[in-house]
């Protein structure tokens, strides 16, 4: 409810309805629109009180009875009295049906809209489109209130901007209708992200507005608007301008007077306001209000104490400062500054100014550079002046010089660093000194030096605290740094804290540990274990099974699970809906208790309103949603507590199944025995209950994965070719972009490790696409073949050679995940897939028997693979890079199989083989040694195959535009060596066919370079030389190559 009262609604006033069903006196016509008038422009009590008195007057007068208590529900909606509002309409429709009119339905999808009752409110409006429309009003123009009232404003900005998008533009081109409808779309979307662009686009629309245009109300809800975004400066450390809260305190003269006739939790977010603009305008009227409305449900009262001191009580700062100083206690006085030196910097600024003894504490010194600069209050360079002045004066003197020097986009130099380090080792205040030197530190990234000072300083818990968050923060974070730290003993420990540095380099098992610690403390209260019980289903154990391909012996910990969900099932009814949705997650897909899972979820979800759900919670039941539909076979979603029946479209559910279903859902419940012989029987449709409440959102959702569809129509599947003929395109466009050597991986081609048994081969057989595998590089190194050179090689018939190598290993990831995709294909009797040409659509269809051929073939590669590598399976499935967050910016790009390659090669010296162009593209752009990948043409002998005559295995690679075939430092010196030592090259070139193709293919890889620039070097004759120089065999070689490169002359003849 406190999140409905929030939003910034919108009454539907169509201004076009027909309402001549009931002939009125004039008097009563009158009497209603002074009343309406009235209320308002504001005079609230003065209205309600005419209204009661109005009805008592008129209460013979049906027709006059039924325009007052319409009138009421529409002041009752201005008041938030939701509840009552819903009250007068259901009597209304129950009391007057004759006498329903355009208005009465208005108000009916006004409240449908606003809980988000999608069906009720398609209806109502069909009936005032039918029947009481004067004009015709446009579809997105309800769509748009809809979607408003329900909270979902980012589908109602969608809809409003692609609507009205001639005149989004030109805001005065809209009609005052608009242009408020605009301006509360983008009033609730900053309330609700705080973009500042928001703000600004709600401004101008209510700019092109004036106050006549405005009733008192939402004159109000404007003013409070512009208050509240300065408060969110404030708290920003950003001057509010305090004419905002003036102009709002006009309006809240009256709103205040009235404010027993709102709805009590909106009373309190108006007082709040109240007391929130007093602040701001006018602090002796702030001690004034404040004490009458002290109660625990004001959220002003935590922001003034946060201002104030400890004990919670109403003085003002300077109260407190004067306290502090009489009572000689400088340090906690000191203390005090530092804490409110980020809410009211000036006061911090102006008490140290005016008592400059304080300044000659260096830490005091400290606090008031820092706030005098990170809040603009004076010149850099006066402040950086007086700190170079005081910097021999002391040890933190020195560091604040350091922390003022920073702030001139100077670095800290390693003398600098060495020093800081110096200073944390001998002072004699390691605490105070650590906090400045910390700080100063994770500025330049030192986060070693950082782990430095938490290990000195490892029994001072707010110093180890510090030294976690700065780890958690530092993207260049080493994983090796932060382990050798980590393994040191410490007297206590934030063990969520260390969890979520793990997380961060994508360590799920050592995440899972410590978030294990933290539970299984004592001190840990009930709440947070739940908290923590929860997310560790969720962030590790689902990851970490999802990630290894849904293994059976892919778990963290089993023990440890189960006690988390017994501890879960235990407190359910303490359960955020959030931690119900994880641990509900986690028992489907990890547990496969499909049955409890959904019950968990589903009950949940019955309780209450969708509308009432967060956006985040949505995204991990959309989450659910996609993957028990596309795991359907495995899953199995037709357990008991899933089976909802439906009849046209009117759901029931079997009674005393779940105890609590909210109306919103319009679900009819029948006996159980009947229910259970429906299922049986065929006049009702089975269905899934949790995926039929999920629909009721999920289509507002982003996905790859969903798309909806009118099967009522002939031809469903046209709606969807515009979809699929862009994708069309799109594919077509990032094959463009790999062709030309575009920054682009397999992974990001076609997402799905099953579609490499087809793209590989696609690619070399196309002849419109070049096969850019990257470099070859020949190294003597141990290798691990990746799945997309199996493939490769298998397609080319090389595989079977390679596998005798015993210097190539194979990851044990690529196993489970061959095993994983057959046990798929076991259990899948078709597979049915759309694509378009970009003109028409076609189908693709896999039967059962296409399935078996493939699931054969597969078969036949993993047993072959598997038998030839079963001494050289790497263990890969928990490695990683030692950079921080690597993990999270690398899976996306690559696909989890190479990052994990990538990472094993890194970490154990290996080179990594695979015809996937983005190892080459990672290596080049980071750190990592170029040799650290290759493509599987290194496991190619070339010598044996030129040794065989080969020739033509090259040959048609060149030709299907793949590369590189040769390693270019290995070609490069062929061919220096053959410029250099034979007296003739004209004809060995003439004479050998292999030299031909390996000059041709290297000149196409414009490799030759080095030559020309030799050449130019040392032959050309450049005037005004004396003399040209002197040519030799060296230069007619190259002459002579160059010459047979030339288009034309490089006709073929016999070896």
């Amino acid at each position: 409810m406190h999140a409905m009262l929030n939003r910034i609604t919108s009454l539907f006033n169509l201004g076009s309805i027909n309402q001549q069903n009931i002939v009125l006196p004039t008097t009563v016509k009158t009497l209603i629109s002074t009343i309406k008038s009235n209320f308002f422009d504001g005079s609230i009590e003065g209205a309600i009180e005419s209204l009661k008195e109005a009805k008592k007057e008129h209460s013979q007068n049906t027709g006059a009875k039924y325009h007052l208590l319409v009138l009421e529900t529409e002041i009752n909606f201005q008041l938030k009295q939701f509840d009552k509002v819903a009250e007068l309409l259901a009597y209304l429709e129950n009391h007057f049906k004759d006498f329903l009119d355009g208005k009465f339905f208005e108000m009916k999808a006004s409240l449908l809209s606003l809980q988000a009752n999608r069906e009720d409110f398609n209806l109502c409006i069909e009936k005032i489109k039918n029947e009481f429309a004067d004009t015709e009003i446009e579809d997105d123009y309800f769509e748009i209130l809809f979607y408003l009232n329900s909270g979902n404003y980012g589908k109602a900005q969608a809809i409003f901007e692609q609507a009205y998008e001639n005149e989004f533009f030109e805001k005065d081109q809209l009609s005052k209708k608009l242009c408020h409808l605009g301006a509360l779309i983008y009033q609730n979307l900053y309330n609700q992200n705080r973009f500042a662009e928001h703000f600004e686009i709600a401004k101008n629309y209510f700019e092109n507005l004036n106050n006549d245009e405005l009733n008192f109300f939402e004159q109000f809800e404007r003013s409070k608007f512009y208050s509240f975004r300065e408060i969110d400066c404030y708290l920003n450390h950003i001057n509010p301008q305090k004419t905002a809260f003036s102009n709002t305190l006009i309006y809240f003269d009256k709103i205040q007077k009235n404010l027993s006739y709102f709805e009590r939790d909106y009373r309190d977010i108006i007082t709040n306001h109240l007391l929130h603009c007093l602040y701001f305008n006018d602090i002796e009227s702030f001690f004034n209000e404040y004490p009458k409305y002290q109660s625990n449900d004001l959220d002003i009262v935590n922001f003034i104490h946060f201002h104030f001191n400890t004990n919670k009580e109403e003085l003002e700062h300077t109260v407190i400062e004067n306290r502090l100083i009489e009572q000689n206690e400088p340090e906690l006085l000191i203390q005090y500054l530092d804490r409110i030196s980020q809410t009211a910097p000036s006061l911090v600024k102006d008490f140290l100014e005016s008592n400059k003894i304080f300044l000659d504490d260096p830490k005091a010194f400290n606090i008031y550079a820092n706030t005098l600069l990170n809040h603009k209050l004076s010149d850099l360079k006066k402040i950086y002046k007086e700190a170079e002045q005081r910097k021999g004066m002391s040890e933190i003197d020195y560091l604040t010089f350091l922390e003022i020097e920073q702030r001139k986009n100077l670095s800290l130099s390693k003398k600098q660093i060495k020093k800081i380090i110096k200073i944390q080792t001998k002072t004699t205040q390691k605490e105070l000194i650590s906090d400045i030197s910390l700080n100063l530190l994770a500025l330049n990234h030192q986060s070693k030096e950082c782990l430095i000072i938490g290990s000195e300083l490892k029994d001072v818990p707010f110093i180890l605290e510090k030294v976690l968050q700065i780890c958690l923060d530092d993207k260049e974070l080493l994983f090796s740094d932060f382990e050798n730290f980590i393994s040191q003993s410490f007297p206590s420990l934030n063990h969520i804290l260390v969890g979520n540095i793990y997380l961060k380099f994508g360590k799920l098992s050592k995440a899972y540990n410590q978030f294990s610690i933290a539970w299984q403390s004592e001190s840990t209260q009930t709440s947070f274990k739940l908290n923590i019980a929860s997310n560790t289903l969720y962030q590790c154990s689902l990851r970490y099974f999802l990630i290894n391909n849904e293994q059976s012996s892919s778990r963290i910990n089993v023990q440890q699970d189960s006690e988390f969900r017994a501890f879960l099932e235990e407190h359910y009814d303490k359960l955020t809906i959030r931690q119900i949705v994880e641990m509900s997650f986690f028992m489907i897909v990890v547990e496969k208790s499909i049955n409890e899972g959904f019950k968990y979820i589903n009950k949940q979800l019955l309780s209450a309103p969708i509308s009432e759900i967060d956006d985040d919670t949505k995204h991990i039941l959309a989450s659910i949603y996609f993957y028990t539909i596309i795991n359907k076979t495995n899953i199995g979603i037709d357990t008991p507590s899933n089976i909802v029946l439906k009849k046209e479209a009117q759901l029931f559910l079997s009674l005393n199944q779940y105890e609590q279903i909210d109306e919103s859902f319009n679900i009819e419940l029948l006996p159980r025995e009947e229910f259970e012989l429906e299922i049986l029987g065929d006049e009702y449709e089975t269905n899934s209950l949790f995926h039929q409440i999920c629909n009721l959102f999920v289509y507002e959702m982003q996905s790859d994965y969903f798309i909806r569809l009118d099967v009522s129509k002939s031809d469903p599947i046209a709606d969807i070719k515009p979809l699929l003929i862009q994708q069309a395109e799109s594919q077509a466009n990032k094959f463009d972009i790999y062709s030309s050597g575009g920054n682009i991986s397999f992974h990001q081609l076609v997402g799905e490790y099953k579609k490499y048994f087809g793209l590989i081969p696609h690619i070399l057989e196309n002849p419109n696409i070049s096969f850019n595998a990257g470099r070859c590089r020949i190294v003597d190194k141990k290798k691990i073949i990746t799945l997309s050179s199996i493939i490769f090689l298998d397609h080319i018939g090389e595989l079977d050679n390679i596998l005798t190598r015993n210097d190539v290993y194979i990851q044990q990831t690529t196993i489970d995940w061959l095993s994983s995709f057959i046990r798929e294909l076991s259990v899948t009797d078709e597979i049915m897939t759309m694509f378009s040409d970009g003109e028409s659509i076609f189908r693709d269809i896999h039967t059962k028997s296409d399935i078996e051929k493939n699931k054969i073939r597969l078969l036949s590669l993993a047993r072959k693979v598997h038998k030839s590598f079963q001494s050289r399976i790497i263990d890969d499935r928990e490695e990683i890079l030692e950079f921080s967050e690597s993990f999270e910016m690398f899976v996306p790009l690559m696909g989890i199989l190479e990052y994990r390659a990538l990472s094993y090669a890194y970490n154990n010296d290996f080179q990594v083989i695979s015809e996937d162009r983005i190892f080459q593209i990672i290596t080049e752009s980071t750190n990592l040694a170029p040799t650290l990948s290759s493509n599987s043409l290194a496991l190619i002998d070339v010598k044996k195959k030129f040794e065989d005559n080969e020739i033509e295995f090259y040959e048609s690679l060149h030709q299907k535009g793949y590369r590189d075939l040769f390693d270019q430092v290995n070609v490069r010196f062929f061919i220096s060596r053959l410029v250099a030592t034979e007296p003739n090259l004209q004809n060995k070139i003439k004479n050998s066919r292999i030299l031909r193709i390996i000059l041709k293919i290297a000149n196409s890889y414009q490799w030759l370079g080095f030559l020309v620039e030799y050449y130019d070097k040392n032959y050309k004759f450049i005037a005004p030389m004396l003399a040209p120089p002197k040519r030799d065999f060296i230069a007619v070689n190259i002459e002579d190559l160059f010459e047979f490169l030339e288009p034309g002359n490089q006709n073929e003849t016999t070896v």
